[in-house]
């Protein structure tokens, strides 16, 4: 895996590339320059004092053919001033008359003296080669041949050989100087565009990251400052219309689950209801079957124990004619439940107050003494009406109450209330008894589902079956050991041209 270096390093070294090479090839070529200028000032300058030393030669006439000599003086001058490292003076036939600082013998380009005297012209040599040469010579030197002149004749040539080594030296310590300046320089200017770019590029960039794992991790409550250039602000501001495209899909996304969770759940209903449907259709086959074959025949039986009670005179035999009577009517009696809850529900519906219907249900089973030990508590202020068949109306109280007797187990208290709300009526029915689990309550309403030892499981599977059937509901919650309510709630009456009324 190739590794990733960070911005700010490739800033760094790209900076240091940049400048640096810059700044050398910037130097260098200034030296380069500066050692052209020096050179040919230099060659200028030791040409005018070759000249010059070469006009004040003293010459003597002493004999017939002139004698040249030259001045010690001049030679310490220019040895301390112009380096010069050795003057010789030759006569025409290029034959060594005099030297001075230098070797005895020279090797004399004869061909360029020739010229010289000859021309009456000065001739130069310069021997140099740049710093920047690395494959050149090292030494550096400068040789002048000027003649000798007196009375319009060349009487010799003098040469003068100059070092030109302290100017490369020279040249060379400002290399180094330069080498130093531009490192140092490029430093500065790192350090310099290091912190400016910090604050301008590395930085916002920082804070991008951070906001790009914040927005991985899920947090989307995140802001990027607008801050910086042009390039990084335009970032920024790209990011946050991001962002903000992120949070309102997000939103979509919550609204669109919650849609279908609704979805999911009205589906579910529907789920209940069609497998209620089909255990109802299952339950009316069976009903009309039993109807079909138990009913004849336990009518004859009935018939046949009741004509058997008025023939039997003994006391034993007509106490087991009586118990079979009654366990037959009690068969019958469960037939007849079976029908009831199999058979479509007959039109007998009428508009009543369900309150009224309530307090003479409780009238009704007081006279049998169901509460007596049980304290009843009542808030029933409503006035308004609803469409149902009384009758069923009570045997739901009936059951209700049953269950809220049972659950108290005959001792405690039952609390009634009713309240009027958005087009409905809600009658609770509360228990201060032992409860219902939750892993019950799911079946309470099924078919045949009970937890009583003498119970068949159908009073609530009718009460249900009687509310939906008037268009309501019949909802229940419970906590063990905290008691139970049961909450009727059925939609108001309204005349054609009237709205009902809610007191």
């Amino acid at each position: 895996m190739k590794r990733r270096v960070g911005l700010s390093a490739e800033i760094l070294v790209t900076l240091f590339f940049l400048l640096g090479a810059a700044l050398i090839l910037g130097g260098l070529l200034v030296l380069r320059l500066v050692e052209s200028s020096l050179i040919d000032e230099r060659v200028r300058h030791l040409n005018n004092v070759s000249s010059y030393v070469a006009k004040i030669i003293q010459v003597s006439e002493d004999d017939d053919s002139p004698q040249m000599k030259i001045d010690y003086r001049i030679m310490r001058t220019l040895n301390r001033d112009d380096d010069c490292e050795g003057i010789w003076l030759l006569d025409n036939n290029l034959q060594l008359v005099e030297s001075l600082g230098g070797a005895e013998r020279l090797e004399v380009d004869a061909l360029q003296a020739r010229r010289v005297i000859l021309n009456k012209a000065s001739s130069q040599k310069v021997v140099y080669s740049s710093i920047l040469d690395y494959g050149g010579e090292t030494d550096s030197w400068a040789e002048w041949y000027v003649p000798i002149v007196h009375r319009q004749q060349t009487i010799g040539v003098m040469v003068f050989h100059y070092s030109l080594d302290r100017i490369r030296s020279q040249l060379i310590f400002n290399v180094r100087l330069v080498m130093a300046y531009a490192a140092l320089y490029v430093i500065v200017l790192i350090i310099a565009g290091y912190l400016i770019l910090k604050r301008n590029v590395i930085e916002p960039v920082k804070k991008l990251m951070t906001v790009s794992n914040d927005i991985t991790n899920g947090n989307l409550d995140v802001n990027v400052s607008e801050e910086g250039p042009a390039e990084i602000y335009q970032l920024a501001q790209s990011f946050n219309i991001m962002i903000m495209a992120l949070q309102q899909a997000n939103s979509d996304a919550d609204h669109y689950i919650k849609s279908l969770k609704l979805a999911n759940s009205h589906l579910e209903d529907t789920r209940n209801d069609l497998v209620r449907s089909e255990k109802l259709a299952t339950i009316g086959q069976l009903s009309a079957g039993l109807a079909h074959e138990v009913g004849n025949p336990l009518a004859a039986i009935i018939g046949y124990l009741a004509l058997l009670e008025s023939q039997v005179s003994s006391p034993e035999t007509r106490d087991i004619v009586i118990r079979s009577q009654k366990e037959a009517e009690r068969i019958n009696f469960l037939v007849k439940e079976l029908l009831d809850f199999a058979r479509p529900a007959t039109s007998s519906k009428q508009v009543v107050n369900p309150v009224d219907v309530l307090e003479g249900t409780v009238e009704l089973l007081s006279h049998q003494g169901i509460f007596k030990k049980i304290q009843l508590l009542k808030d029933l202020r409503s006035s308004s009406v609803v469409f149902i068949d009384p009758q069923k109306l009570q045997q739901v109280f009936i059951n209700l109450f049953l269950n809220a007797v049972y659950a108290c187990k005959n001792s405690g208290s039952i609390k009634m209330n009713s309240v009027c709300r958005d087009s409905l009526i809600s009658i609770d029915i509360e228990d201060d008894g032992c409860g219902i689990s939750d892993a019950n309550i799911k079946h309470l309403f099924d078919p045949f589902f009970t937890t009583k030892a003498d119970g068949r499981g159908l009073g609530l599977a009718v009460s249900q079956r009687i509310i939906e059937d008037a268009n309501g509901r019949i909802d229940v919650r419970s906590q063990v050991g905290h008691g139970t309510v049961f909450s009727i709630r059925l939609p108001l009456y309204h005349e054609k041209n009237a709205d009902g009324l809610c007191n």
